[in-house]
């Protein structure tokens, strides 16, 4: 119901399928779904976690729809409802599981999907954007870890650069040429990323010569010095270089080019011109407008950890010794684990639409109405009052019916006509059936308890063959 308030993430058409269904239709059915809902989970003694599963699921629906965007705001929101939603949605189904076990799971995960479900449908989810939104949220969760492998690759080999070619004042020539092999290959990267047709004001063919030249220049550069830091490091490891170094001149210019005052600067010059490049690609990429492949992922991350950032923050702040650090580990891990196990979730759908099993024109609509129905088997499983179980079986097919033919109206005359009195008419004649159904149902419920069989199989056996009677007369009609 969030959505009722808000601005429309869909954009339809005048005429045609593009577009949610009408307005009136989608208000009847959302407003027959939270009822329900909300009776169920009133019923069962798990309001707070049914109301935290279909918030979860509506955020959901929400950043899928804002995920189809092009923009980077819109992308940013859009992950922000995503991830967070995700981790609220399957907090309430666990909480639900903890209290009121199968029953309580089944509550909970149908009032997810009436949540996920309503707000698609009012925002206009299709296949095309649920695969997307789920190409971006697999991204934002492995983005962690390839982030921490880049980033200790990184840091490793800084810290054996820094170690082996730089912080020691041993003499050693082999070190220094590794050092420099480091800082031109830098630099030959940094040439040839960055926009030097602006920086120079210098015409494109000479930017061109120029960088083909130094191109060829510093290939032979690298070359010659890592072949050098090869033959000369076997030589010292062998000892080969020690009465070399000995040598008045030759020790005296060793110990001054070992020293950090001039290692340092030829580190730091490599160091700058890498990032440098990365910072030239990087706003390349954002200028140009393709920022989905990292922006999108980045975003996913940070998002990711939006909800428990506090209580990462606490635990690194009031304990900074191994324990803390430990449990902040261990919080992480259990988020980029929950973050996998709702996009797991979440990809069902997608293929479920893939393969034929959820219609992609009305997917939300289906979602919505299959969630009232598990909605309702877990109200049964609890033993709610039979009236609310009835109830979240027919709101189910009001659901269906009312979005359905706001779905057809959409189709065929668009948003503009006043279909408003026609939508009203259906769905009032929907629902009157559905509350007949609900009490021709609490009644034979009633008076099959009194004179029924009383063993629990007989007992749902008659029911269901009764069911099928009872539904028979309206088909037929």
């Amino acid at each position: 119901m969030i959505l009722l308030l808000g601005p429309r993430l869909d954009r339809p058409s005048a005429i045609g399928d593009e577009g949610r269904a009408r307005a009136a239709s989608l208000g009847v059915a959302a407003v027959v779904a939270v009822a329900v809902t909300l009776a169920a989970g009133l019923t069962s003694g798990l309001l707070d976690a049914v109301q935290l599963a279909a918030l979860g699921g509506t955020f959901v629906a929400a950043g899928t729809a804002l995920l189809d965007r092009d923009t980077l705001g819109e992308l940013a929101v859009g992950q922000f409802c995503f991830m967070p939603g995700g981790l609220l949605a399957l907090g309430g189904v666990v909480a639900a599981t903890l209290v009121g076990g199968p029953g309580g799971f089944l509550l909970a995960f149908g009032s997810a999907l009436v949540g996920l479900g309503l707000a698609g449908a009012w925002a206009n989810v299709t296949h095309d954007t649920t695969v997307r939104a789920m190409k971006q949220g697999w991204a934002g969760v492995f983005l962690p870890f390839v982030a921490g492998v880049i980033l200790s690759v990184v840091v490793g080999f800084a810290v054996i650069l820094w170690e082996f070619g730089v912080a020691p004042n041993l003499p050693s020539l082999s070190t220094l040429l590794f050092l420099f092999a480091f800082t031109v290959g830098c630099v030959w990267v940094a040439a040839t990323r960055l926009p030097l047709e602006q920086l120079l004001a210098v015409p494109s063919d000479e930017v061109d010569r120029r960088r083909d030249r130094w191109r060829a220049a510093t290939r032979t550069v690298v070359a010659a010095c890592l072949a050098g830091w090869f033959l000369l490091g076997v030589l010292e490891t062998v000892g080969a270089t020690a009465g070399l170094y000995r040598t008045p001149g030759l020790a005296l210019a060793l110990g001054v080019l070992s020293t950090v005052w001039v290692r340092l600067p030829v580190f730091l010059v490599g160091v700058g011109a890498l990032l440098a490049a990365l910072v030239a690609v990087a706003a390349r990429r954002a200028t140009a407008g393709d920022t989905d492949w990292l922006a999108g992922p980045t975003f996913g991350m940070v998002a990711l950890f939006a909800l428990p950032f506090p209580i990462l923050a606490l635990l690194l702040s009031s304990r900074t010794d191994a324990a803390g650090l430990s449990g902040a580990a261990v919080l992480a891990a259990v988020i980029l684990l929950a973050g996998m196990l709702f996009m797991l979730c979440y990809s069902v759908g997608p293929l479920a639409v893939a393969v034929n099993v959820l219609p992609d024109r009305a997917g939300s609509l289906s979602l919505a109405s299959a969630g009232l129905l598990v909605t309702g088997i877990g109200a049964a499983v609890l033993r709610v009052p039979a009236p609310v179980v009835f109830a979240c079986v027919a709101g189910s097919m009001v659901v269906w019916d009312a979005g359905e033919f706001g779905l057809g109206l959409t189709m065929e005359l668009g948003h503009r006509p006043d279909t408003r009195r026609l939508e009203l008419l259906h769905c009032v004649a929907t629902v009157g059936l559905a509350v007949g159904a609900v009490l021709l149902a609490t009644g034979l419920a009633a008076l099959f308890g009194r004179v029924g069989p009383q063993a629990p199989i007989l007992s749902a056996t008659v029911l269901a063959v009764a069911g099928v009677f009872a539904l028979l007369g309206p088909i037929r009609g």
